[in-house]
Protein backbone atom coordinates (compact mmCIF):
# COMPACT_ATOMS: atom_id res chain seq x y z
CA UNK A 1 0.00 0.00 0.00
CA UNK A 2 1.28 3.69 -1.25
CA UNK A 3 1.52 6.25 1.55
CA UNK A 4 -0.07 9.49 1.15
CA UNK A 5 -0.03 12.57 2.25
CA UNK A 6 -3.04 12.19 4.94
CA UNK A 7 -1.37 9.14 6.01
CA UNK A 8 2.32 10.79 7.16
CA UNK A 9 0.38 13.91 8.79
CA UNK A 10 -2.64 11.80 10.34
CA UNK A 11 -2.41 8.37 12.17
CA UNK A 12 -5.66 7.75 13.20
CA UNK A 13 -9.19 8.36 12.25
CA UNK A 14 -9.84 10.94 14.75
CA UNK A 15 -6.80 12.61 13.59
CA UNK A 16 -8.02 12.71 10.02
CA UNK A 17 -11.86 13.60 11.40
CA UNK A 18 -10.16 16.43 12.97
CA UNK A 19 -7.85 17.70 10.01
CA UNK A 20 -11.11 17.65 7.89
CA UNK A 21 -13.53 19.68 10.29
CA UNK A 22 -10.27 22.39 10.66
CA UNK A 23 -10.62 22.35 6.82
CA UNK A 24 -14.50 22.69 6.70
CA UNK A 25 -14.42 25.29 9.20
CA UNK A 26 -11.53 27.25 7.29
CA UNK A 27 -13.28 28.17 4.22
CA UNK A 28 -15.94 30.93 3.23
CA UNK A 29 -17.45 28.31 0.72
CA UNK A 30 -20.08 26.10 1.71
CA UNK A 31 -19.05 22.08 1.64
CA UNK A 32 -21.54 19.60 1.54
CA UNK A 33 -20.33 15.92 2.11
CA UNK A 34 -22.49 12.99 0.93
CA UNK A 35 -21.70 9.56 1.50
CA UNK A 36 -21.58 6.64 -0.90
CA UNK A 37 -25.05 5.94 0.41
CA UNK A 38 -26.57 8.93 -1.18
CA UNK A 39 -26.89 10.11 2.11
CA UNK A 40 -25.59 13.59 3.52
CA UNK A 41 -23.51 13.37 6.07
CA UNK A 42 -21.32 16.81 6.90
CA UNK A 43 -21.86 20.25 5.66
CA UNK A 44 -19.70 23.47 6.46
CA UNK A 45 -20.63 25.80 9.09
CA UNK A 46 -20.27 28.25 6.35
CA UNK A 47 -22.56 26.08 4.08
CA UNK A 48 -25.49 25.83 6.75
CA UNK A 49 -25.37 29.63 6.83
CA UNK A 50 -25.69 30.24 2.95
CA UNK A 51 -28.13 27.65 2.78
CA UNK A 52 -30.32 29.34 5.54
CA UNK A 53 -30.62 25.69 7.54
CA UNK A 54 -29.55 23.93 10.59
CA UNK A 55 -27.17 20.66 10.68
CA UNK A 56 -30.08 18.40 11.74
CA UNK A 57 -31.72 19.49 8.62
CA UNK A 58 -28.26 17.95 6.37
CA UNK A 59 -27.25 14.82 7.82
CA UNK A 60 -29.13 11.68 7.28
CA UNK A 61 -30.86 13.24 3.89
CA UNK A 62 -31.11 11.46 0.83
CA UNK A 63 -31.03 11.76 -2.94
CA UNK A 64 -34.61 11.50 -3.39
CA UNK A 65 -35.22 13.92 -0.44
CA UNK A 66 -33.31 17.20 -1.63
CA UNK A 67 -32.70 19.38 1.16
CA UNK A 68 -33.18 22.57 -1.09
CA UNK A 69 -35.10 23.26 -4.49
CA UNK A 70 -32.38 23.82 -7.50
CA UNK A 71 -33.64 26.10 -10.81
CA UNK A 72 -31.58 26.03 -14.04
CA UNK A 73 -31.03 29.46 -15.58
CA UNK A 74 -34.42 29.17 -17.32
CA UNK A 75 -36.18 28.70 -13.83
CA UNK A 76 -37.09 25.63 -14.89
CA UNK A 77 -36.81 22.85 -11.95
CA UNK A 78 -33.74 20.20 -11.44
CA UNK A 79 -34.28 16.71 -10.51
CA UNK A 80 -32.63 15.56 -7.84
CA UNK A 81 -30.97 13.28 -9.75
CA UNK A 82 -29.24 15.83 -11.60
CA UNK A 83 -27.84 17.49 -8.57
CA UNK A 84 -24.45 17.81 -9.04
CA UNK A 85 -23.83 15.34 -5.88
CA UNK A 86 -25.71 12.82 -7.20
CA UNK A 87 -24.37 12.75 -11.23
CA UNK A 88 -21.18 12.56 -9.19
CA UNK A 89 -22.15 9.34 -7.18
CA UNK A 90 -23.62 8.12 -10.35
CA UNK A 91 -21.25 8.86 -12.52
CA UNK A 92 -18.20 8.35 -10.82
CA UNK A 93 -16.88 11.83 -12.00
CA UNK A 94 -16.46 15.12 -10.93
CA UNK A 95 -18.94 17.79 -11.53
CA UNK A 96 -17.39 21.60 -12.39
CA UNK A 97 -18.37 24.56 -13.25
CA UNK A 98 -21.90 24.49 -11.75
CA UNK A 99 -24.15 27.21 -11.57
CA UNK A 100 -28.15 27.36 -9.94
CA UNK A 101 -31.05 28.81 -8.43
CA UNK A 102 -31.10 27.50 -5.02
CA UNK A 103 -34.83 27.97 -3.55
CA UNK A 104 -34.18 28.76 0.53
CA UNK A 105 -36.79 28.07 2.58
CA UNK A 106 -37.71 31.47 3.00
CA UNK A 107 -38.31 31.57 -0.19
CA UNK A 108 -35.55 33.93 -1.43
CA UNK A 109 -33.71 32.67 -4.48
CA UNK A 110 -30.09 32.17 -4.26
CA UNK A 111 -27.37 32.10 -7.33
CA UNK A 112 -25.06 29.44 -6.65
CA UNK A 113 -21.89 28.04 -8.19
CA UNK A 114 -19.77 25.39 -7.44
CA UNK A 115 -17.93 21.80 -7.71
CA UNK A 116 -18.46 18.10 -6.98
CA UNK A 117 -15.74 16.11 -6.33
CA UNK A 118 -15.34 12.68 -6.46
CA UNK A 119 -13.71 10.88 -2.99
CA UNK A 120 -12.41 7.26 -4.13
CA UNK A 121 -11.68 4.74 -1.39
CA UNK A 122 -7.72 2.68 -1.88
CA UNK A 123 -10.02 -0.04 -3.62
CA UNK A 124 -10.95 2.81 -6.09
CA UNK A 125 -14.37 2.57 -5.18
CA UNK A 126 -16.11 5.52 -5.05
CA UNK A 127 -16.40 6.40 -0.97
CA UNK A 128 -18.37 9.81 -1.08
CA UNK A 129 -18.70 13.15 -2.89
CA UNK A 130 -17.41 16.70 -1.43
CA UNK A 131 -19.43 19.28 -2.98
CA UNK A 132 -18.31 23.16 -2.79
CA UNK A 133 -20.16 26.01 -3.42
CA UNK A 134 -20.09 30.35 -3.49
CA UNK A 135 -23.32 32.28 -3.26
CA UNK A 136 -23.24 34.11 -6.43
CA UNK A 137 -26.31 36.06 -6.07
CA UNK A 138 -24.93 39.76 -5.96
CA UNK A 139 -22.78 39.24 -9.13
CA UNK A 140 -25.39 38.09 -11.45
CA UNK A 141 -27.78 40.75 -10.25
CA UNK A 142 -24.55 43.44 -10.92
CA UNK A 143 -24.14 41.72 -14.24
CA UNK A 144 -27.93 42.03 -15.03
CA UNK A 145 -28.31 45.03 -13.83
CA UNK A 146 -25.17 46.33 -16.30
CA UNK A 147 -26.67 44.29 -18.81
CA UNK A 148 -30.38 45.97 -18.55
CA UNK A 149 -28.68 49.31 -18.38
CA UNK A 150 -26.20 48.56 -22.04
CA UNK A 151 -30.16 47.59 -23.41
CA UNK A 152 -31.95 50.61 -22.25
CA UNK A 153 -28.74 53.03 -23.52
CA UNK A 154 -28.55 51.19 -26.99
CA UNK A 155 -32.48 51.59 -27.19
CA UNK A 156 -32.19 55.40 -26.46
CA UNK A 157 -29.30 55.88 -28.48
CA UNK A 158 -30.82 54.04 -31.56
CA UNK A 159 -34.33 56.63 -31.02
CA UNK A 160 -32.63 59.48 -30.71
CA UNK A 161 -33.12 61.68 -33.49
CA UNK A 162 -29.78 63.71 -33.30
CA UNK A 163 -27.01 61.74 -35.29
CA UNK A 164 -23.50 61.36 -33.17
Amino acid sequence: MSESYTDTVASTDAELRAIAEGVMASTSDGVLVRAASGRLISCSASGLQILGVGIDDVVGRGVSTPLLEMRREDDSPVPPELYPSALALTSGRDVEAWKYQVVLRSGERRWMSGDCKVVRGEDGEVVATVSRFTDITDEVSNRTVASEDAARFRTAFERSPIAL
